[in-house]
């Protein structure tokens, strides 16, 4: 190969690492702390992360995650054994959604946690990151605001292929797995799903018409796995046939009675697929979102489905292919709750 066709091919092959930060500083990450709060009156949200990670080699100059349209208000890197804390020098957006954290001076080899405050936006157009819909789509609008009323507005998340890194810096890859606390300020009485049950629910101790969820720890999971939703819903439950996990179908409201059969479909299918696939789903629930104005096709997160009202809802009259169809649907879903981890 001749000196100008090796330049080229190695320039090939940086803007191929640059694209993949993981590969081109590769950390060793474990567990990630996650808190947002999200604002429906301007469609915003800040953020908040502690990445518990190792530093793998000495002289580290630059930390390099996914971001996209996030405007990063704090970074800091923690030694876990000395409690020295490093601010980056720099912080520099580049192209295909890299964020590069530079160090001066450099990081040693170290086990601690990189911190990160953000800010971003919620998408009321484009179904990527944080979504927001009008649960009550028939419900005329303010004729002074022409705005909804915040009540009808749900918010829920598309981060599948790699829509996180809207959301919050993350190695936005498949290949990078870790788990996570999750921890969401939502309106006074909001309805909060996520991949886990939520563990507990306290005031916010500043705004009394906010409150504070708590989730419980995910296993490890990738960024496309995650989810949760915000929002006002009805819902219907029940445990599957076997006993082994409670089931939930949320509606928008008064829709409940509509997801009977969907609910009882998941029963069903589950334990059928547990022994189909001769392992028991790791989910410790699993919850359907019927999405009144979804176009998209599904979005499967590890223990939360989001999916078409069409899809999931049954009216009392429902023709037999209908069903056929609902069925397939629902099923297809259901099964790629095995992939997940």
């Amino acid at each position: 190969m001749s000196k100008k066709g090796r330049a080229e091919a190695k320039k090939k092959q940086d803007a191929a690492a640059a694209s993949n930060p993981f590969r081109l500083a590769p950390p060793h990450v474990d567990h990630c702390i996650l808190s947002f709060k999200p604002n429906f009156d301007d469609f915003t949200f800040e953020g908040s992360e502690i990445i518990k990670m190792d530093i793998v080699q000495n002289n580290t100059k630059e930390i390099t995650i996914n971001a996209v349209d996030l405007i990063i208000t704090k970074a800091i890197w923690e030694e876990d054994v000395t409690m020295n804390r490093q601010e980056p020098s720099e912080i520099r957006f580049e192209e295909k959604g890299i964020l590069k954290l530079v160090f001066e001076p450099s990081l040693v080899e170290q086990k601690g946690c990189l911190r990160l405050n953000f800010k971003g936006n919620i998408n009321d157009k484009k179904l990527a990151g944080f979504y927001v819909y009008n649960s009550a789509p028939n419900v005329v609008e303010d004729p002074d605001t022409g705005q909804m009323a915040r009540k009808q507005l749900n918010m829920i998340t598309e981060f599948d292929p790699c829509e996180a890194r809207r959301c919050f810096p993350s190695w936005d890859d498949p290949a990078v797995k870790m788990r996570y606390d999750i921890i969401v300020v939502v309106p006074k009485g909001a309805t909060v799903l996520g991949s886990t049950p939520v563990k507990a629910t306290y005031p916010h101790r500043r705004d009394p018409n906010l409150e504070i969820a708590e989730f419980k720890t995910t296993p490890r999971l990738c960024t496309h796995a995650l989810g949760f939703a915000i929002g006002t819903y009805d819902f219907i439950e029940r445990r599957t046939n076997d006993d082994d996990m409670l089931v939930r179908v949320y509606t928008p409201p008064g829709k409940k009675e509509d997801g009977e059969f969907a609910l009882s479909l998941a029963c069903s299918a589950i334990p059928f697929f547990n022994e189909y696939f001769g392992t028991t789903l790791g989910a410790q629930k699993l919850d359907l979102v019927a999405v009144p104005d979804f176009i998209n096709n599904p979005i499967e997160c590890w223990g939360l489905i989001f999916i078409r009202s069409s899809d999931v809802l049954v009216e009392p009259v429902t023709a037999i292919l209908d069903l056929m169809w609902i069925s397939l649907i629902l099923c297809h879903e259901i099964t790629k709750q095995w992939q997940a981890i």
